[in-house]
Formats: C-alpha cells, structure tokens, sequence
C-alpha cells in the first residue's frame, strides 16, 4: 500500500505542479463568469431604464390615480406622468423627458385595450412597473391592504409534502446544484481520461513502464496511478467551488443579480449525489486507465476516450420520459446503471426526492464496479508490457495463464 501511495502522490504533484493545470482552475470559472457578467449587463442594465413613463387615460380609469407600492429601491422607481392629450405626450416623448407612453383606450374596461408608442423601447422595469400602476388602480375601491396585497401578485413556493425540500417562485442557482455538479463530473471524465491515457500509452511507448514493475505490482501502480489522477482533478472541482462561491458574494451582494442572492445547498440531496458521482468517478477512471494500458498509441487513446462519455450523456437525451415520473422505470433504472447513473442521479434530484433506497443501491454497484475496474486495469498494464507494441482484447485480459504464456512468447 505504501508503494501505492507513493505512485499516488507523485502522480498528483506531476499534475497539480503544471502550468495549465492553474489554467484549467482558472479557465472554467472565468468563462461562467464572463457570461453571468453579460448576462447582467444585458439583463440589468441595457433592459433598465428609469426615466418616467407617461400615460393618456381616455377611460378615467386613473382620474384619481394611486401610485403603486414600489418593490425595490424607492429611488429607483418610474415615475408615472399623466397627459390630457396624446400630443402633450408625443412631444415630451420626442423631447426626451419620458421614455415612452401608455394610451389607455375610453372601452378599457371591456377590451383592456392598451396602445405603448415609442421611439426606443422601454427599460422593462418600467414595463413592470407600469402594470403594477395599473393593477392598483383597477382595485382602488377595495380596502388599501387588500389593494395592495393584489398589485404586489402572488408569491407560490412549491413544497415536498415531508417538508424536506422546497423550490421559491423565483428560482435561484442553488436549485440547479444537482446538474451542474453532473455536467462538472462529465468535464472530470474527460479530462482524468485524457491524462491517464495519456500517461499510461506514453509510459508504455517509452518503456518506461518496464522499469517501474521491477519495484512494484501492476496493481499498486495503476491504483496509485487512478488515485493520483483522481486527486488532482477532486482538486480542481474544488478550485472551481471556491472560486464559484466568490461569484456568489461578488454577484448576488454587489452587483444585486437576484437568482445569485440567497442561494442555499440542499446537503442531503447533494450527499446523495456524492454518494453515486465519486465511485463512479473512480470506475470511469479505472476503465481509461485500462484503455490506456491495452492501447498501441496516443492516438487511438484521443479517440476511444471520447466514446467513454457518451453514456453519461443518455440520461440527458431521455429525461423527458422520467422526469415527470418520480417512479418512471427508465429513471430507476438508469440510476443504477453504471456509466448512465451520475447524469440519471444528477437530473432527477434536481426535481424531486429520489428514494434512498435507489441511491444506495447505486452507490453500492458503482462501488463494487469501480473494484473491479481497478483490478483490471492492473491486469491490463501487466499484460500491455508483455504485448509491447500490440493491442489487447477484452477477452485476452479476463484469460489467466494462457494469455500470459501466450503474450510471453510472442513477445520473445
């Protein structure tokens, strides 16, 4: 164990110690971040606009306006300008002093006939904040309490029936946790696949491999190997997960983008996906690293590794036929499948409570899989030295003694 350890180890700092693996912390983050700053130049202050808005009330509807209840910053509100005439208001529209106005039709009341002229659009705050005025007015005879009560809407938040799990009108980022830890995972598997093989196929070029089993079993290698590799790329999730929760304090304090603020993990729900996303982790590892030992080359390793995702990718293409059916077989049973289960777990714990059950028996077959997965990519490694230059076969690896006396001669 101790050898193992030591492979392990050195395995790690090789990768941790890199240039661009600081680039590959960096460069995720980065990129999220550059969107989620257009997002909230586009969405918060191109589309925002707060100069006033005026209106021309044929139906009387507002002949005793009441303003409406301001939802945010007192300062920031739309003041609402009342015209007698459409010509009043063209001109100051044409002016500059309001940015648009609303005609509200003399039959309102049976068409809800509005007309909005323009020269550029309006902010959409002052959209909202229009209507809001309207919806006021419409409930004015009612007590103002209840008035209120019906300009600022409703506010629904949808419960588990247990209590455990709720989900706010407006949806935050914390509830899509659960999918982006399972698109995370899929960026890990490809970048632990490329660099064990790439590891491994170069190592078996070189013969450098040869030299290292003289001290230490195949097994101990590759474990040490698989366990370096997962380190380093676990070092790099939570890289993005410190960086991610500077986004968070920088985004949802300062700059006031509203499904950044308040946002709260769901722990049990996240362990559970724990639970099922690191054993398989471990199992896609063990499989590259055992491609990468049965392989010739470093191009045939590029193109195999790619493949190695793809079912992760099925629980994606099919979630519509479980989404919506919390006890659908094909989500049961994707979720226990090796391969298909992080992404299957992944997407239905973002919606609803997956039985514990179901991610136990998960973890526990990703868990056994995984086991196996190491032994073979140990035997894989052996037999790859013994076939220098020649490719293996699935079959050629689970064979015993006749392949080894077999790759033994050939290879004299």
């Amino acid at each position: 164990m101790s050898k193992a350890w030591r492979v392990a180890v050195h395995q790690f700092t090789g990768l941790v110690l890199r240039r661009g693996f600081l680039l590959s912390i960096l460069g995720a983050p980065l990129v999220l971040a550059l969107i989620l700053g257009l997002g909230y130049l586009t969405g918060s202050v191109l589309r925002t606009n707060h100069r006033p808005v005026g209106y021309v009330d044929q139906s009387g509807l507002l002949a005793e306006a009441v303003p409406a209840p301001v939802k945010g910053d007192p300062s920031k509100a739309v003041e609402m300008l009342p015209y007698a005439s459409e010509d009043e208001a063209r001109a100051d529209l044409e002016s500059g002093e309001i940015q648009a106005y609303y005609v509200i039709s003399a039959d309102y009341e049976e068409t809800r006939r509005v007309e909005l002229v323009y020269e550029k659009s309006p902010g959409e705050n002052a959209r909202r904040e229009f209507w809001d005025f309207i919806q006021i007015n419409l409930v004015a005879d009612r007590p103002p309490e209840v008035a209120r009560r019906a300009a600022l809407g409703s506010s629904v938040w949808a419960r588990f029936p247990d209590g455990s799990r709720e989900f706010p009108p407006s949806p935050t980022l914390g509830l899509f946790f659960p999918l982006l830890a399972g698109f995370a995972f899929l960026y890990l598997v490809f970048s632990t696949g490329g660099q064990l093989m790439g590891v491994l196929v170069e190592e078996k070029e070189n013969r450098t491999a040869e030299i290292l089993v003289t001290s230490i079993s195949p097994g101990q290698l590759m474990g040490g190997k698989v366990i370096g590799v997962v380190a380093a790329n676990l070092t790099m999730l939570l890289g993005w997960i410190a960086i991610g929760l500077l986004v968070f304090l920088i985004g949802g304090n300062y700059l006031g983008i509203s499904w950044l603020q308040d946002v709260s993990v769901d722990g049990p729900t996240m362990l559970k996906l724990a639970a099922v996303l690191l054993p398989e982790y471990v199992l896609i590892a063990a499989l590259m690293a055992a491609l990468g030992a049965s392989l010739v080359d470093s191009q045939e390793a590029q193109q195999v590794s790619g493949a190695m995702a793809l079912p992760a990718m099925v629980p994606l293409w099919l979630a519509m036929l479980y989404i919506e059916n919390p006890d659908s077989p094909i989500g049961i049973i994707l979720t226990l499948l090796p391969g298909t289960a992080p992404m299957a777990t992944a997407v239905r714990t973002s919606f609803y409570e997956v039985p514990t059950w179901q991610i136990a028996c998960s973890a526990v077959i990703q868990t056994v899989c995984a086991l196996g997965a190491l032994w073979l990519a140990g035997r894989a490694f052996r037999l790859g030295m013994l076939r220098y230059g020649q490719g293996l076969k699935l079959r050629e690896i689970l064979t015993k003694r006749k392949t080894l006396a077999a790759a033994g001669g050939a290879n004299e």
